[in-house]
């Protein structure tokens, strides 16, 4: 739509709204959190080294009580334009007086929903936590234990994340046609 291709161009821009959004989606799309576990973060919860950027938190709906360990989750930091991020938590722009609670990304539900909305149209905040999860299952030199040990979910958690397509299915059969072929039992 011409509003999503303008938002676009914005989101392209230098500007605080376009830093903000670019840097949110950013952690969306290379870590399995939900959107609120990103947006309640505050600058506490972020660790930046020399090759990693850090959050520490409570993953929500997994029965954590406040005093139970947090669970860190790592984003490297030569990951295409991370150092967006980097330089976004770096910087002050996010630090305001209407701010009390020191959150880089202090933002509401339905302003993340529009982040995504804007640039994804048909998509939703919770899609990338879908996308990232099933793109690690998808790829065959990654085994189950790295994604439950990257995501910290449960087996049970993550087969109800991984989206199963038409297209892996068609992957199966092409596989198992090959298969069959070279045993001679298909020509």
């Amino acid at each position: 739509s011409a509003a999503s291709d303008v938002y676009k161009r914005q989101l392209y821009q230098n500007s605080f709204f376009a830093r903000r959004a670019r840097s949110f989606l950013l952690i969306l799309f290379f870590t399995p959190l939900r959107s609120s576990e990103i947006y309640e973060r505050t600058i506490d919860d972020f660790k930046i080294t020399k090759f990693k950027v850090k959050i520490s938190l409570h993953r929500k709906k997994k029965n954590h009580k406040p005093t139970d360990k947090k669970e860190p989750i790592s984003i490297l930091r030569e990951f295409p334009l991370v150092e967006e991020v980097v330089d976004w938590l770096q910087g002050e722009e996010w630090q305001t007086s209407n701010n009390p609670d020191n959150r880089p990304w202090n933002i509401c539900r339905e302003t993340a929903r529009n982040y995504v909305k804007e640039v994804f149209p048909d998509g939703y905040p919770h899609w990338f936590r879908f996308r990232f999860l099933t793109s690690g299952a998808n790829n065959p030199e990654t085994s189950m234990a790295e994604l439950k040990a990257k995501s910290r979910l449960t087996l049970p958690a993550l087969e109800r994340y991984i989206m199963a397509t038409e297209k892996l299915a068609d992957e199966f059969d092409k596989r198992e046609l090959e298969r069959l072929k070279k045993k001679g039992l298909v020509k």
